[in-house]
């Protein structure tokens, strides 16, 4: 299974410290190939909150900007994206199909090619 994460800006960063880890865990048994985007606040937040280097997990990482990236166009073939934890703004580009980074046009590309998608929202109150 070909999966992106994107992790977004919103406190919550242990959620996604945990998708991680189980899916690096799990890489073999579950045949995954796994690709990790995080938004400019997402990475501040994951040093504030779990500051366990991202990189440590083995999995392709790209930067917020980073169009090239594979999963940016439906022709790669991914088969699902999570998205966590999933700030009110990111959810906000997603629903509204407005991609200014990669992981709202990486959700866009998803929702297109009627692929899986899972929003982990973290706003307070929810």
């Amino acid at each position: 299974m070909r999966l992106v994460v994107g992790v977004g800006g919103a406190s919550g960063q242990p959620y996604a410290e945990r998708v991680l880890r189980f899916l690096s865990d799990h890489r073999d048994a579950l045949d995954l190939d796994v690709h990790v985007v995080f938004s400019p606040m997402g990475r501040l937040c994951w040093n504030d909150e779990v500051g366990v280097d991202p990189t440590s997990f083995g999995f392709p990482l790209y930067g917020p900007k980073d169009m090239t990236a594979p999963f940016a166009s439906g022709s790669a073939r991914f088969d699902a994206m999570v998205v966590v934890p999933c700030s009110m703004k990111t959810l906000a580009g997603i629903a509204n199909g407005y991609s200014s980074n990669l992981i709202e046009r990486s959700a866009d590309v998803t929702l297109k090619e009627r692929r899986t998608l899972v929003i982990v929202p973290r706003e307070t109150p929810l």
